[in-house]
């Protein structure tokens, strides 16, 4: 298909651009769409060193993420967006209009994407996924998260004193939390290095 004459929409510009872009890369089998691969950067970028705008803040960190998480968290509320939808939406939007239908096997994603619903929904469609962890940094002096064993059964982690952590909700990217009894830990010998 030829880009030269091909009326482009203003509101959809870049996508259209980029569709056309994947139909020549088919045609030229330079894509086969075997694997998909995804990054679930949400920021706008901006490259272009003669528009820095400098700017100080008169603002405290913990406010000012406060203030940002608020409305992040007002955004979603009135555009009712839940994360892992729009990515199974795109990847099946993709698997039809490119016809990967049959052809895709797999798909890598950053840790963006380790939600459960992602996870259950590519496992539906049989697909074998490669997905990045989320890179937890251990505190110095405190137990690492490896010393926190999982029980299956009972759906707790069972900490290095045998004691159960039960679980308490789960966060808006989808990872599970699990808390510990404080009458329990009290009086714990590790308690220090355990939590501060």
């Amino acid at each position: 298909m030829m880009l030269i004459g091909y009326r482009l929409s203003e509101s959809n510009v870049f996508q259209e651009i980029f569709d056309q872009v994947v139909f020549l890369a088919i045609s030229h089998r330079m894509v086969g769409g075997r694997v998909l691969i995804s990054d679930s950067t949400h920021l706008k970028a901006n490259a272009n060193k003669r528009k820095i705008i400098r700017e100080e803040i008169q603002q405290s960190t913990k406010s000012y993420i406060e203030e940002l998480d608020d409305a992040v968290s007002q955004d979603r509320e009135e555009h009712d967006v839940h994360d892992p939808v729009p990515y199974v939406e795109r990847l099946e939007h993709q698997d039809q209009k490119f016809g990967f239908e049959e052809s895709l096997e797999a798909v890598a994603l950053d840790a963006g994407y380790l939600t459960s619903y992602i996870c259950k929904k590519l496992h539906d469609k049989k697909l074998f996924a490669v997905i990045g962890g989320r890179a937890f940094t251990p505190v110095k002096g405190l137990f690492a998260k490896w010393r926190f064993k999982y029980n299956p059964e009972k759906d707790v982690y069972v900490c290095p004193q045998k004691q159960e952590l039960a679980y308490a909700t789960t966060e808006h990217g989808g990872y599970r939390m699990y808390k510990s009894k404080a009458e329990l830990c009290r009086d714990c010998p590790m308690l220090e290095q355990c939590t501060r």
